[in-house]
């Protein structure tokens, strides 16, 4: 009689459309969930690098305003400093789950929004 009352729910008390409903949840497809790790697309792992950006550094409209071939540190960019530097470290280490060990690996994975962006991508953690 439960199914004729109600209709598109399984004889099982509804327990198959919640598993419907749980395998659609985790997609990321509108429900604000990210996929999961090593999935994201490069233009999805930007897009969260601009997040990181606009948040721990306090660049809420510059971080979209910014190309993503745009120096972060120096001249004719963003001119970041040190403790810019080492925000976007730590930011990128709780976000992505990414570490950056040396100077060295710094100044070349943090010049651009997109070679953040192919660090993580690297890394397999987008």
């Amino acid at each position: 009689m439960r199914e004729d009352s109600e209709p598109g729910r399984a004889e099982d008390g509804g327990r198959q459309a919640g598993t419907v409903q749980a395998a659609g949840s985790g997609s990321g497809a509108g429900g604000g969930v990210p996929p999961p790790r090593g999935t994201e697309s490069m233009s999805d792992i930007v897009q969260r690098v601009r997040g990181l950006l606009a948040t721990r550094l306090k660049l809420a409209g510059a971080a979209d305003e910014l190309g993503d071939e745009t120096p972060l540190f120096g001249p004719g960019g963003l001119e970041l400093d040190s403790i810019d530097a080492l925000e976007l470290v730590l930011g990128l280490e709780k976000e992505f789950g990414v570490v950056i060990e040396d100077r060295a690996t710094a100044v070349q994975v943090l010049a651009s929004i997109r070679t953040i962006a192919e660090f993580v991508e690297s890394q397999g953690k987008g």
